[in-house]
């Protein structure tokens, strides 16, 4: 999929506030995790910074309230890192839920909702 369509889409699926995004940026790895530390910009939330997140240039952190207090998406951070993404990713998909891999090795898990 190019680069192009892939942020497009992914703009499209992570719906969000408009008016600010976070950013992560790592400083150092320790162990499993990534050490680093996370703003929040009060800026427009884009596509462009899907792209820039596919490149590796900035961590993206999506605000998944938007300015009506609705939420499309939602996302939990699991920080064990010896869970088995497989194993658990074969019992979410049957209530509908997305498992994956974390940047330091433990697991996100996404639930995405029908209507706002």
């Amino acid at each position: 999929m190019e680069k192009t369509h892939l942020s497009r889409k992914l703009f499209e699926i992570f719906p969000g506030l408009t008016r600010a995004y976070g950013q992560f940026f790592i400083t150092e790895r320790k162990g499993p995790k990534l050490d680093g530390y996370g703003k929040t910009l009060r800026e427009a939330y884009s596509e462009n910074l899907w792209n820039e997140h596919l490149d590796g240039k900035t961590g993206l952190g999506v605000i998944p309230i938007n300015e009506d207090s609705k939420c499309k998406w939602g996302c939990l951070d699991v920080d064990d890192y010896s869970v088995d993404i497989e194993k658990i990713s074969q019992q979410f998909v049957k209530k509908n839920l997305l498992v994956c891999r974390s940047k330091s090795g433990g697991a996100h898990i996404f639930v995405f909702l029908k209507n706002l």
